[in-house]
């Protein structure tokens, strides 16, 4: 997780005035699960991402930015055996 969302998240969980063991109740996680989301330990499911954000009256997109897609590979074409 870039360090720019783990600064969001721990930035708009204080400005709901909660600490993380008020979090974790709030989303139905442990206080361990939390700090280790906010240290970049593990990652959130979508579903929790969203129950964090909806606590903290914010949009997932203002905590996790979105992650461009990374354009595909262009397949490397097969050699030809020689004839």
């Amino acid at each position: 997780m870039a360090h720019d969302a783990l600064t969001a998240l721990r930035r708009a969980r204080k400005q709901a005035g909660l600490n993380q063991a008020e979090l974790a109740d709030l989303v139905g996680a442990t206080n361990n699960t939390i700090s280790r989301i906010e240290r970049g330990q593990t990652l959130p499911s979508v579903a929790m991402a969203q129950r964090i954000a909806g606590a903290l009256g914010a949009t997932m997109d203002s905590i996790w930015p979105p992650v461009p897609a990374r354009a595909p590979e262009s397949p490397q074409p097969l050699e030809q055996p020689a004839p």
